[in-house]
């Protein structure tokens, strides 16, 4: 038997299943000498989703509580906030995001955008990025709009990966780059969305 923990999803090659949830599951092995064998797995999942709430007073908190928290700047290039509180009250204009963290679990919100005395959350829903930290392969959903392009930049701000136009409504991009922090830029329409990306 084995205790496993893992973020999102687990992938057991005792039986060649994905899951996606916390339980104990359980497979029968054969040898090549005919005799059986039962394995068993006990898992957890954890699956985190950072999102923030605006609290009317000029600050704003992350939705999950007990967590460990990184508010960011999303500049060129992304940069730390210096604020790792649940509750962030920005002093400054700018683009900022979440990082949570769960049980060694991250996710990373979507920008949102400080404007004179209020944070206003980035309330656009054309796109999903995902997963966020990701490992080798990362998703963009297109969920209005008929094409896009995008470009993702390292800490230094030099381009890794620039796209040309995007048709399709779903799209993968593969990340053979250095662990670290980047900033995905999505442009449609003469308009620019920035999501920082954690890669590991």
């Amino acid at each position: 038997s084995s205790t496993v923990g893992e973020c999102g999803s687990y992938f057991w090659d005792a039986n060649g299943a994905t899951y996606g949830s916390t339980g104990i599951y359980t497979a029968n092995l054969s040898t090549v000498n005919g005799c059986d064998s039962l394995v068993t797995l006990d898992l957890t999942i954890t699956d985190v989703t950072s999102t923030v709430t605006d609290n009317g007073d000029g600050s704003y908190s992350a939705d999950i509580n007990g967590a460990s928290y990184e508010w960011l700047k999303c500049t060129l290039p992304p940069s730390s906030a210096g604020v790792t509180t649940q509750t962030f009250t920005p002093t400054q204009n700018g683009d900022y995001a979440l990082v949570t963290t769960v049980n060694n679990c991250s996710d990373t919100s979507a920008c949102f955008t400080v404007s004179g005395v209020g944070l206003s959350e980035l309330s656009d829903q054309r796109f999903s990025v995902f997963p966020n930290p990701v490992n080798d392969v990362l998703n963009i959903e297109m969920k209005e709009g008929s094409s896009y392009s995008y470009s993702l930049v390292d800490l230094n701000g030099r381009l890794m990966i620039q796209s040309s136009e995007i048709l399709s409504e779903t799209h993968t991009v593969n990340l053979d780059l250095p662990s670290g922090f980047y900033l995905l830029i999505i442009k449609q329409n003469g308009l620019q969305f920035a999501q920082p990306i954690i890669k590991n």
